[in-house]
């Protein structure tokens, strides 16, 4: 028995331990585990960097604005409305919202032929939302200038 007494010794703390590792409770300090070795943290892939848009792009964009935006299935202001905002939502080239700012400087008059004058120099021969966009403009301002743009 007097073999056995240390024995029991021993054994009651390592049961005592497994209880409460049983109950949930937090091991004592001498007992803890060795921690895990940090794993490096992941890398996020990296972004695919999306090319810039380029000027005769954004033209592109600016005279399918109707189709592009589904405008094309409205009527009225809603129509014009759909096609001035998703413009400006996807008018990605500093350049060509310069271009607009300046075109909003000018006289109303003046905006239909200046507008048009640069769909010409972008490659844009039909824009068609020039015709959304000023809708009271004549027919005889599409014809481009030497030079007009605004800017």
């Amino acid at each position: 028995m007097r073999r056995l007494l240390p024995l029991l010794l021993l054994l009651i703390p390592a049961c005592y331990t497994s209880f409460e590792e049983q109950k949930g409770t937090t091991p004592r300090p001498a007992e803890k585990a060795a921690p895990k070795p940090a794993s490096p943290p992941k890398k996020a892939p990296p972004k695919k960097k999306k090319p810039a848009q380029s000027y005769r792009e954004a033209w592109r964009l600016i005279c399918n604005a109707e189709t592009l935006s589904g405008a094309d299935r409205l009527q009225g202001r809603a129509r014009e409305s759909r096609v001035a905002s998703w413009i400006v939502e996807h008018l990605e080239n500093k350049e060509a919202r310069y271009w607009f700012i300046a075109l909003g400087q000018l006289k109303p008059e003046q905006r239909p032929m200046h507008f048009r004058i640069e769909a010409n120099k972008a490659g844009q021969r039909d824009c068609a939302s020039a015709a959304i966009l000023f809708p009271t403009s004549a027919p005889g301002e599409a014809a481009p200038a030497a030079n007009g743009g605004p800017g």
